[in-house]
């Protein structure tokens, strides 16, 4: 299927090559929500172990800090060679968890783990605290494609490489522990105090993100002659079974001619992101979702 597209795409591209070349570059804010559950599988594997839930971004209170992206793209007469779009996304998140309920802490008792975090099992008891996390993703994406429709209506296809970068950051305060054993308590990396009291150490859980991904690619565009306004969906995919990654954007737009050689432009839409991975390189995502409206600008030369 993927050998009919690329030849669909050769074979059209000659005949809707631009006129003239074009260089456009632009910058987009992104109010980017964060959804669903990222974690390092060893983790993952072992709280299923221990039957604990695996705490989403829900219950970890993560809120956005920014996220935007800058992108540029090339585009030529030359049948044949594809045009090159690249983009670069910045998106930061963080937050802290919600307190257990009072009379909860250190009892081997149903917590609801969909209200605060159960951070690790130590012999028979629950140990819970706040949990702060911080998500720092850095992506960039590089795409040739081909413009298959270029008049008032528009289809380009191609390919993207997506390079993900960034640290999932788990935050854990000291903590206290009471009614274990002095040697259960050590097999956990804590120490013994009076009382019978283990008391945990602070640590910091770094999960590192890198890795690259391979997308189809496709954008469609429809304009409103002689007005400067257009609309526009892009989407972006691929799975191939256990991972998978999806994207989708729309959004409506308005250009003015500033002189004969420059454009400028306005955008506003909606991004949605879907990443679901059960060990890609060490990473645990399942119904990881970023999504938002979006403000830009951009320019045409």
């Amino acid at each position: 299927m993927k050998r009919s597209l690329l030849a669909a795409v050769l074979a059209l591209s000659p005949l809707a090559e631009a006129d003239f070349i074009g260089l456009y570059g632009g910058l987009t804010y992104w109010d980017a929500e964060l959804a669903g559950t990222v974690g390092a599988s060893l983790d993952v594997a072992k709280r299923r172990s221990d039957q604990l839930a695996i705490p989403d971004f829900a219950v970890r209170n993560t809120e956005a800090d920014g996220s935007y992206w800058l992108w540029a793209a090339f585009e030529h007469p030359i049948p044949l060679l594809p045009n090159i779009r690249a983009e670069y996304l910045v998106s930061e998140h963080s937050g802290t968890s919600q307190p257990c309920p009072t009379g909860e802490f250190d009892t081997d008792i149903l917590f609801d783990e969909s209200q605060c975090i159960v951070i690790e099992k130590l012999g028979d008891r629950k140990v819970t605290e706040l949990v702060t996390t911080t998500l720092n993703l850095d992506v960039v994406d590089l795409t040739a494609y081909y413009e298959v429709l270029d008049n008032w209506v528009s289809l380009d296809l191609g390919l993207t490489v997506r390079m993900l970068q960034g640290d999932f950051i788990e935050d854990l305060p000291l903590r206290s522990v009471f009614g274990v054993s002095a040697s259960t308590c050590s097999d956990g990396g804590g120490t013994s105090a009076a009382g019978s009291a283990c008391i945990l150490p602070a640590k910091q859980k770094v999960t590192p993100i890198d890795f690259v991904l391979p997308l189809l690619y496709a954008k469609a565009e429809a304009e409103l002659p002689f007005t400067g306004f257009y609309a526009s969906a892009l989407a972006q995919g691929i799975s191939d079974g256990d991972n998978s990654m999806k994207e989708v954007r729309a959004e409506l737009g308005y250009t003015a001619d500033i002189t004969p050689l420059l454009e400028i432009g306005a955008t506003l839409g909606y991004r949605y992101s879907d990443m679901n991975t059960k060990d890609l390189k060490g990473i645990f995502t399942e119904d990881a979702k970023l999504s938002g409206l979006t403000a830009g600008f951009f320019v045409h030369f």
